[in-house]
């Protein structure tokens, strides 16, 4: 696949039984596959924030690694069955979340590559709601 890519980010999170609003993002990015290693990398703007958050995922065999820099800064890991705890820092403060994937897939398809992530996202202790994030990448220009 190209370096330039259309990257579509798909995420979906379930507060106490309740579907929030879907999280939907589509923008142009770079994607690349060395030593084994899936990488995206995007930018992306966050609502309230005058710079862009620079977003690299990672993945590798049963891990998703995802890093955010500028605006907000945090660095997660989603590992099958294991819960990963980092912080999550902002310009109002500092989160400490834990992450434990459920599932964890890759799919490789011609020109398509997605990566899916099923997870429960702790804070505090407890158990804050269930989610699921899809990142895909296609070549760009699409015509």
């Amino acid at each position: 696949m190209t370096k330039d890519v259309l990257i579509t980010v798909h995420g979906v999170h379930v507060v106490d039984g309740v579907a929030q609003e879907p999280v939907d993002l589509t923008v142009r990015g770079r994607y690349y596959k060395q030593n084994g290693h899936h990488y995206f990398l995007y930018d992306e703007q966050l609502e309230g924030m005058d710079s862009p958050a620079h977003n690299r995922v990672k993945y590798t065999g049963d891990t998703l690694d995802v890093k955010k820099s500028g605006s907000v800064n945090s660095h997660m890991v989603f590992e099958r069955g294991k819960m990963n705890v980092s912080d999550y820092n902002t310009v109002v403060g500092t989160l400490e979340l834990g992450v434990e994937a459920k599932t964890l897939t890759i799919e490789e398809k011609d020109m398509k590559i997605t990566v899916h992530v099923e997870y429960s996202l702790h804070a505090g202790g407890s158990k804050v709601q269930d989610s699921s994030l899809t990142i895909s990448a296609v070549p760009y220009p699409i015509f």
